[in-house]
């Protein structure tokens, strides 16, 4: 079982996320880079509405995402 209601906002997380992160995309590498606890914050505000199951699961899964999303870079393939 996840942690979210079916229905929860993370399109308007997501966003949130993006507006506080620094963001960079250089030729086909996708560069995120943000504070985790920055992270932690914007996403319990944003999805806490929508928790479903025990807090400690939602903590422990938001500490997780803002840890991956705090870092994040991405390759692109590129197209042939």
């Amino acid at each position: 079982a996840g942690v979210l209601a079916p229905g929860a906002p993370i399109d308007e997380a997501a966003a949130e996320v993006l507006e506080a992160a620094n963001v960079n995309l250089h030729d086909n590498r996708l560069r995120l880079r943000s504070s985790a606890p920055e992270l932690e914050e914007i996403l319990t505000r944003s999805l806490g509405g929508s928790r479903q199951g025990g807090e400690a699961a939602f903590v422990a899964a938001v500490g997780r995402a803002a840890r991956a999303i705090a870092d994040l870079d991405i390759e692109i393939p590129r197209s042939r």
